[in-house]
């Protein structure tokens, strides 16, 4: 059976027209999250890009060298600093990055504030600053935008 173009156009419409219509949407609402193949929030987070979303947050960025602390993966640390910060009533942006040398380090950022790095047994200590510090941030951000 002979290969003709009109098979090749339909089969080449089903094949990219769900990504050509997502990246439109995308396009005009402005919202990259839609586009396919967009930005992970591990991506996000682990870069300097500001991320608008509807109440405090706080980018939290891993260096993993390995276990520490209890926690046998990164998983198991990046869910505990999600809940951590959960329980403060604030949402987490949460990038595992690979670490050479030395011990599993933590860095929090919100607002302009950064907390860290520091080591995983004094994550306890930065999370109600942090939290404060994101609550504080996403209110001059609400007043400005509401003026």
């Amino acid at each position: 059976m002979p290969w003709s173009m009109p098979y090749t156009l339909t089969i080449a419409a089903l094949v990219a027209g769900p990504s050509v219509v997502t990246a439109t949407v995308a396009e005009i609402i402005g919202d990259p999250r839609l586009r396919p193949l967009s930005l992970s929030e591990m991506r996000l987070a682990a870069s300097d890009a500001r991320i608008e979303i509807d109440g405090p947050y706080v980018r939290t960025r891993i260096y993993w060298v390995g276990p520490s602390q209890g926690y046998a993966t990164p998983d198991d640390l990046r869910m505990a600093i999600r809940e951590a910060l959960a329980a403060k009533g604030v949402e987490a942006h949460v990038a595992v990055m690979a670490s050479d040398g030395g011990e599993t380090l933590l860095d929090m950022r919100a607002g302009q504030n950064a907390f860290g790095p520091f080591r995983v047994a004094d994550a306890a200590r930065h999370v109600a600053p942090a939290a404060e510090a994101a609550r504080l941030a996403y209110s001059v951000q609400s007043a400005r935008t509401v003026n």
